[in-house]
């Protein structure tokens, strides 16, 4: 099942259970269909009161990792708003206030200060 193209899920748990079934049921390398552009804004969670997106680049790898922490911690885990390697406050990191390599999860807009949702 390829992840649906500005699907928008209500929970952290509809976030993973979609992410489990793509991982599962295809051998797709990245979430999104990557074009020409591979940070597109593909797949969207509201989570805290903060819109958050998964860029069609996020890769296979980076969902296993994802759902490693969500297996040791479950779905509801806490998901940090920390700095991205630019320095705007937009990365989040579920589980641990370090992002996954190959997970691309951003807020919408960047905050002033980093928060925990």
């Amino acid at each position: 099942m390829p992840v649906p193209f500005n699907f928008r899920c209500r929970s952290k748990g509809e976030f993973t259970e979609l992410l489990r079934a793509w991982h599962r049921d295809t051998d797709e390398p990245t979430i999104g269909d990557t074009g020409t552009y591979g940070r597109q804004q593909w797949l969207w969670v509201d989570v805290g009161g903060l819109e958050l997106h998964l860029n069609a680049d996020t890769k296979r790898v980076g969902v296993e990792r994802y759902l490693e922490r969500v297996a040791r911690s479950g779905p509801e885990q806490p998901w940090y708003v920390v700095p991205n390697r630019n320095g705007r406050i937009n990365r989040v990191a579920p589980g641990v206030p370090e992002p996954i390599a190959g997970f691309y999860l951003y807020s919408r807009e960047p905050l002033v200060a980093p928060v925990t949702v």
